[in-house]
């Protein structure tokens, strides 16, 4: 068992606020919360930055030349184009 913060507040830690929880529950209630979003630059994997991504959205470029610009594969960049990757971005 893991110990949850309901409000989400680590520094809250009266015993009202505390439960313990199961390491599943406690990640569905950080899912929930929004206290676990990791879209975008939060992912570990993320290889663009949020400005690289918007430029790629609002550009005319065809996507073999953002591919080119950016040393990423085209399809990277389709995702990206259709809103399959990085889908919170909007422009």
């Amino acid at each position: 068992h893991e110990v949850n913060h309901r409000d989400g507040d680590k520094n809250n830690n009266t015993p009202a606020n505390l439960e313990y929880v199961t390491r599943q529950q406690n990640m569905r209630h950080a899912y929930k919360t929004g206290l676990a979003d990791v879209r975008g630059e939060k992912n570990a994997w993320a290889k663009l930055t949020l400005e690289q991504v918007i430029e790629i959205k609002r550009s005319a470029e065809s996507t073999r030349e953002l591919a080119s610009r950016f040393k990423k594969h085209p399809e990277t960049i389709r995702f990206i184009r259709v809103g399959k990757n990085w889908k919170h971005v909007t422009v």
